[in-house]
């Protein structure tokens, strides 16, 4: 009988343990969070990707559609392009935003291809984004020729907490947000850019 009871003090004891280690876990972030997003109040992105659609291809198998998309830094730069082909008849972009501190924040976060554009779901052939701009604990959204190293590192963490990287809830700050390219045309250049209420919206170049 002891022994039993000895063995379910020591589960409850490892639980207590690993809940509190959970719960100073996310306090730990949830501080870094907010610190990043006070930090960064008055630092804003314009513009986000540049696209130009090459054509679309139909075949028994399905049709495809080609393209490129560049991500453009805070300096209007391009820190990497993304040169393929998705299944589909049109592309659309998912960003998460990050609405905290009265502040917005949006991070392109995948690139994919759908049959109908009215289609809302998210397909398993899709493009990750965020490898391309989050490296070596900074987020190169900012570029290093107008940005401190410390704004980089703030948005950094949230770039990481928007994209699902830390292990917390995340209580309604992230919103996923598709912007469809299917009025996009074959040969032109477009900006997906965010406008003066901070809301994403196509442009054509």
């Amino acid at each position: 009988m002891k022994q039993g009871i000895t063995i379910k003090k020591i589960i409850i004891s490892v639980f207590a343990i690993l809940f509190c280690a959970y719960f100073l876990y996310c306090l730990l972030c949830y501080i870094n969070i907010f610190y990043a997003a006070n930090f960064l109040k008055t630092r804003y992105l314009t513009e986000y990707l540049r696209i130009n659609i090459y054509g679309k291809s139909y075949t028994e198998e399905g049709d495809t559609i080609s393209a490129k998309i560049a991500i453009v830094d805070s300096n209007l730069n391009e820190i990497t392009t993304v040169e393929r082909s998705w299944n589909g008849s049109c592309l659309a972009v998912k960003f998460n935003q990050l609405e905290i501190c009265g502040s917005r924040f949006y991070f392109p976060s995948k690139i994919y291809g759908k049959e109908d554009y009215l289609d809302q779901k998210i397909p398993k052939n899709i493009t990750s984004l965020e490898k391309y701009y989050d490296e070596n604990g900074q987020c190169i959204l900012f570029s290093q020729t107008n940005t401190r190293k410390k704004e980089r590192k703030a948005l950094y963490v949230l770039s990481k907490f928007a994209n699902h990287k830390y292990l917390i809830p995340t209580f309604g700050f992230i919103n996923k947000k598709i912007v469809d390219l299917y009025e996009c045309k074959n040969g032109k250049f477009y900006s997906i850019s965010a406008d003066s209420n901070g809301i994403l919206s196509i442009i054509e170049l």
